[in-house]
C-alpha cells in the first residue's frame, strides 16, 4: 500500500482504520506514514491526523521517536487544527521527557487563553497541561490560578474538563 495515495482515496473512518492496521503490522512503514503527517499539502496532514488517534491510541511507543517532530509541530503557530488536536490530544497521556516539558507548557497556556482556538484543542492543552504539572507543586498552583480566571462560558464540554482537572490540583 502506498500510505499517502490510500489517505488522498477518502477522509473516513473505515479508510483511517485500513491505514491504522497496514502501519501497525510493520513498525518500518511508520516513519512513511509521519512523512505524510508532516506534509504541507493540507489533505495529506488533514487525513493522516484520524490514522495517528488510532495509532496513538493503540502503539504509542511508535511514537517515542517522533517527539521532537511533534512538538515542532506543535510550536509553529501556522500548524493545522487536526494536526495541533491529535499531537496535544497524545500529550495529556503521554509523559514527555524533561526537555520538552517547558516548550509544550508554554505552547498550552498560549492556545488555551487564544479565543480564537477550538474547543478541542483547548481541552486537550489543559489535559496536556495537567499531565505535566501534576509531578511539580509549582506548577500545579500555577495552573490552578490559570483555570480559575479561564473563561469556560463557549463550551460545557470546556467548563467540565476545566472543573475536572481544577478537582485533581
Amino acid at each position: 500500500m502506498n500510505i499517502k495515495e490510500q489517505l488522498l482515496v477518502e477522509h473516513s473512518k473505515k479508510n483511517a482504520r485500513l491505514i491504522a492496521d497496514y502501519i501497525k503490522s510493520d513498525y518500518n512503514r511508520f516513519s512513511e506514514f509521519i512523512d505524510c503527517f508532516l506534509s504541507d499539502e493540507y489533505r495529506v496532514s488533514q487525513r493522516s491526523a484520524m490514522v495517528l488517534t488510532i495509532l496513538t491510541d493503540e502503539v504509542p511507543q511508535y511514537l517515542d521517536k517522533y517527539i521532537r517532530s511533534f512538538v515542532n509541530v506543535l510550536l509553529n503557530k501556522e500548524t493545522k487544527v487536526a494536526s495541533k488536536r491529535v499531537i496535544i490530544r497524545f500529550f495529556q497521556d503521554y509523559d514527555l521527557p524533561e526537555e520538552f516539558q517547558g516548550l509544550v507548557l508554554d505552547r498550552c497556556y498560549q492556545l488555551i487563553k487564544d479565543p480564537k482556538e477550538t474547543v478541542a484543542v483547548k481541552a486537550f492543552s489543559i489535559g496536556a497541561l495537567y499531565r505535566i504539572s501534576k509531578h511539580y507543586k509549582e506548577l500545579k498552583d500555577e495552573l490552578k490560578l490559570v483555570l480559575q480566571d479561564l473563561n469556560t462560558e463557549e463550551s460545557a464540554g470546556l467548563r467540565s474538563r476545566k472543573n475536572n482537572v481544577l478537582k485533581l490540583l
